[in-house]
């Protein structure tokens, strides 16, 4: 997490940081977009990896199957 988000904001209870933590997460996995990944999000990034892993292992098994 950004040292800025922790350093800067005094936080008055727990919850209040776990929220803070939590929103964070939220928005760089899934509204930041990464020049690493070829200008996806995270979670985009990820879920199209994921999905071309299972598209290759159902090709491989039809493969399979003939």
């Amino acid at each position: 997490m950004k040292s800025e988000k922790s350093y800067l904001k005094k936080y008055e209870t727990y919850e209040a940081l776990e929220k803070a933590i939590q929103l964070y997460i939220d928005f760089y996995n899934h509204q930041w977009y990464q020049k690493r990944l070829n200008g996806l999000t995270c979670f985009y990034y990820f879920h199209c990896l994921l999905d071309r892993v299972q598209f290759t292992t159902r090709l491989i098994f039809l493969i399979q199957l003939f």
